[in-house]
Protein backbone atom coordinates (compact mmCIF):
# COMPACT_ATOMS: atom_id res chain seq x y z
CA UNK A 1 0.00 0.00 0.00
CA UNK A 2 3.16 1.99 0.73
CA UNK A 3 4.40 1.22 -2.48
CA UNK A 4 7.28 0.08 -1.31
CA UNK A 5 7.65 -3.50 -2.57
CA UNK A 6 10.26 -4.29 -5.26
CA UNK A 7 8.16 -4.28 -8.13
CA UNK A 8 9.71 -3.21 -11.67
CA UNK A 9 8.93 -0.06 -11.61
CA UNK A 10 10.49 0.69 -8.75
CA UNK A 11 13.75 -1.26 -9.36
CA UNK A 12 13.49 0.77 -12.90
CA UNK A 13 13.48 4.11 -10.58
CA UNK A 14 16.53 2.54 -8.54
CA UNK A 15 18.34 1.38 -11.84
CA UNK A 16 18.41 -1.84 -10.84
CA UNK A 17 17.06 -2.97 -13.88
CA UNK A 18 18.00 -0.34 -16.80
CA UNK A 19 15.09 -0.32 -19.82
CA UNK A 20 11.44 -0.03 -20.44
CA UNK A 21 11.33 -3.85 -21.71
CA UNK A 22 12.96 -5.15 -18.54
CA UNK A 23 9.92 -3.07 -16.13
CA UNK A 24 6.98 -4.72 -18.47
CA UNK A 25 4.67 -6.75 -15.82
CA UNK A 26 5.87 -11.11 -15.81
CA UNK A 27 2.28 -11.56 -15.74
CA UNK A 28 0.93 -10.31 -18.72
CA UNK A 29 3.91 -8.59 -20.71
CA UNK A 30 1.95 -5.71 -21.72
CA UNK A 31 2.62 -2.58 -19.42
CA UNK A 32 5.40 -1.78 -16.57
CA UNK A 33 5.15 -3.55 -13.70
CA UNK A 34 3.64 -1.42 -10.48
CA UNK A 35 2.20 -2.32 -7.17
CA UNK A 36 -1.16 -1.20 -8.52
CA UNK A 37 -1.35 -2.94 -11.90
CA UNK A 38 0.48 -6.46 -10.23
CA UNK A 39 -2.79 -6.57 -8.12
CA UNK A 40 -5.23 -5.19 -9.45
CA UNK A 41 -5.57 -3.87 -12.99
CA UNK A 42 -3.36 -6.95 -14.88
CA UNK A 43 -5.48 -9.11 -16.84
CA UNK A 44 -4.28 -12.02 -15.07
CA UNK A 45 -4.80 -10.27 -11.61
CA UNK A 46 -8.36 -9.55 -12.55
CA UNK A 47 -9.20 -13.10 -13.39
CA UNK A 48 -7.64 -14.29 -10.10
CA UNK A 49 -10.36 -11.90 -8.43
CA UNK A 50 -13.13 -12.27 -10.43
CA UNK A 51 -12.83 -16.04 -10.06
CA UNK A 52 -12.74 -15.25 -5.71
CA UNK A 53 -15.76 -12.91 -6.37
CA UNK A 54 -17.72 -15.55 -7.81
CA UNK A 55 -16.23 -18.24 -5.04
CA UNK A 56 -17.52 -15.55 -2.31
CA UNK A 57 -20.41 -15.24 -4.40
CA UNK A 58 -19.79 -11.70 -4.90
CA UNK A 59 -20.46 -9.04 -7.63
CA UNK A 60 -18.63 -5.76 -7.70
CA UNK A 61 -16.20 -3.59 -9.82
CA UNK A 62 -12.99 -3.82 -9.70
CA UNK A 63 -11.40 -0.98 -7.73
CA UNK A 64 -7.63 -0.26 -9.07
CA UNK A 65 -6.42 1.36 -5.33
CA UNK A 66 -5.14 -1.38 -2.79
CA UNK A 67 -6.60 0.82 0.29
CA UNK A 68 -10.11 0.98 -1.75
CA UNK A 69 -9.84 -2.23 -2.79
CA UNK A 70 -9.05 -3.68 0.80
CA UNK A 71 -11.97 -1.21 2.24
CA UNK A 72 -14.56 -2.33 -0.24
CA UNK A 73 -13.26 -6.42 0.10
CA UNK A 74 -13.88 -6.25 3.85
CA UNK A 75 -16.94 -4.48 3.39
CA UNK A 76 -19.05 -7.86 2.35
CA UNK A 77 -19.20 -8.51 5.89
CA UNK A 78 -21.89 -7.50 8.33
CA UNK A 79 -19.76 -7.33 11.72
CA UNK A 80 -16.47 -6.84 12.87
CA UNK A 81 -15.38 -10.46 13.18
CA UNK A 82 -16.59 -11.31 9.20
CA UNK A 83 -14.48 -8.55 8.02
CA UNK A 84 -11.00 -10.21 9.72
CA UNK A 85 -12.15 -12.83 7.55
CA UNK A 86 -12.83 -11.19 4.89
CA UNK A 87 -9.52 -9.60 5.11
CA UNK A 88 -7.78 -12.64 6.02
CA UNK A 89 -9.18 -13.52 2.54
CA UNK A 90 -8.14 -10.19 0.76
CA UNK A 91 -4.42 -10.56 2.01
CA UNK A 92 -4.30 -14.71 0.59
CA UNK A 93 -5.51 -13.34 -2.86
CA UNK A 94 -2.64 -10.48 -2.59
CA UNK A 95 -0.05 -12.78 -1.06
CA UNK A 96 -1.12 -14.92 -3.79
CA UNK A 97 -0.19 -13.08 -6.43
CA UNK A 98 2.80 -11.76 -5.30
CA UNK A 99 4.03 -15.88 -5.09
CA UNK A 100 3.03 -16.59 -8.23
CA UNK A 101 5.11 -13.26 -9.70
CA UNK A 102 8.44 -14.62 -8.08
CA UNK A 103 7.73 -17.79 -9.73
CA UNK A 104 7.93 -16.31 -12.62
CA UNK A 105 10.53 -14.09 -12.29
CA UNK A 106 13.04 -16.22 -10.58
CA UNK A 107 11.68 -19.75 -11.51
CA UNK A 108 10.41 -19.26 -14.58
CA UNK A 109 7.14 -20.82 -13.52
CA UNK A 110 3.88 -20.10 -14.68
CA UNK A 111 0.35 -18.70 -14.22
CA UNK A 112 -2.11 -21.98 -13.38
CA UNK A 113 -5.36 -19.74 -12.72
CA UNK A 114 -7.02 -22.52 -11.11
CA UNK A 115 -4.08 -23.53 -8.81
CA UNK A 116 -4.12 -19.82 -7.84
CA UNK A 117 -7.60 -19.88 -6.38
CA UNK A 118 -7.23 -23.42 -5.01
CA UNK A 119 -3.99 -21.72 -2.60
CA UNK A 120 -6.27 -18.61 -1.97
CA UNK A 121 -9.06 -21.23 -0.34
CA UNK A 122 -6.79 -23.67 1.11
CA UNK A 123 -4.53 -20.51 2.49
CA UNK A 124 -7.12 -18.35 3.83
CA UNK A 125 -9.08 -21.70 5.48
CA UNK A 126 -5.60 -22.32 7.35
CA UNK A 127 -4.97 -18.96 8.75
CA UNK A 128 -8.40 -18.62 9.90
CA UNK A 129 -8.71 -22.07 11.52
CA UNK A 130 -5.53 -21.55 13.21
CA UNK A 131 -6.45 -18.35 14.32
CA UNK A 132 -9.92 -18.28 15.05
CA UNK A 133 -11.29 -20.32 17.75
CA UNK A 134 -14.86 -20.21 16.50
CA UNK A 135 -14.06 -21.02 13.24
CA UNK A 136 -14.61 -24.93 12.86
CA UNK A 137 -15.37 -26.13 9.68
CA UNK A 138 -13.88 -28.26 7.80
CA UNK A 139 -11.86 -27.74 4.21
CA UNK A 140 -15.08 -28.60 2.02
CA UNK A 141 -17.22 -26.82 3.85
CA UNK A 142 -14.93 -23.61 3.54
CA UNK A 143 -14.41 -24.37 -0.20
CA UNK A 144 -18.10 -25.11 -1.12
CA UNK A 145 -19.29 -22.37 0.64
CA UNK A 146 -17.58 -19.62 2.27
CA UNK A 147 -20.04 -17.02 2.64
CA UNK A 148 -21.71 -19.56 5.09
CA UNK A 149 -18.65 -20.30 7.03
CA UNK A 150 -17.91 -16.30 7.32
CA UNK A 151 -21.36 -15.97 8.93
CA UNK A 152 -20.12 -17.97 12.41
CA UNK A 153 -17.23 -15.36 12.67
Amino acid sequence: MLGRIQTRDNLLKRQVIHTAAEALCPLCGRVEESCSHLLFTCPAALLIWYDVYAWLGVSTAQIPVGEVHLLQFASIGSNKSQKLGEVAIWLTVVWSLWCVRNRIVFSGGELLKDQILEQVQLKSWQWLTARRVEFSYSWFEWKSNPRLCLLSL
